[in-house]
């Protein structure tokens, strides 16, 4: 009797070693993955919301020709073309006022870039870097303030284009580029970045 008391007590360890085994192994499964997730979505929310205060900043120190706006109260519009999670971070800019004026927030597709003439601010998605070309000629002559954190962005005739590095982030500015639009990208800004021209 004591035997198979002592051999009942020792299968129960070794059932109670077995389901904490399996216990760490499905939280190493399946909490694992979801946690490094959380992470990379976290990193990629905090570039985001950096790359958003930056534009805002920016913005502060581009001048547009006085006729874009309709009258003095007349919002900025910040758009966003293509699918990108810089949609929920540049979202919160409608509670901020930039130079006296509210902002608007608006996604647009492609297809309807050239019904979205009021855009003052332009962020274009990476997902769009194969049609940025094509996107280019649409918005040729128009007075819209292009950014975007594609590669050579603004080699390529976009106005800003934001780099990440280490713990901040840099940008190019493409003069030329915003001369074209008929934008004046003011002295304090250009101090504070790399300035290429058309022909880089």
């Amino acid at each position: 009797m004591a035997f198979l008391m002592s051999m009942k007590g020792l299968m129960n360890k070794k059932l109670f070693v077995v389901l904490i085994l399996l216990l760490k192994l499905f939280l190493f499964i399946f909490l694992t993955p979801m946690t490094q997730a959380n992470d990379e979505n976290k990193t990629e929310l905090d570039w985001r919301q950096q790359q958003v205060k930056i534009i805002y900043n920016l913005s502060k120190f581009v001048t547009w020709p006085i006729d874009v706006f309709t009258d003095e109260h007349s919002p900025f519009h910040f758009c966003l073309l293509g699918v990108d999670s810089f949609q929920f971070a540049l979202e919160e800019l409608v509670n901020l006022p930039l130079r006296g004026r509210p902002i608007e927030f608006h996604q647009i597709k492609e297809s309807t870039l050239s019904e979205n003439e009021n855009c003052q601010v332009l962020f274009v998605s990476q997902s769009l870097s194969e049609q940025w070309q094509d996107i280019l000629k649409q918005l040729e002559n128009k007075p819209i303030l292009t950014v975007s954190d594609m590669p050579e962005f603004a080699h390529q005739g976009g106005m800003i284009g934001l780099i990440p590095t280490t713990g901040r982030v840099r940008f190019k500015i493409n003069v030329d580029a915003a001369r074209a639009h008929g934008l004046l990208i003011r002295a304090p800004l250009l101090k504070m970045a790399q300035v290429i021209h058309a022909d880089e």
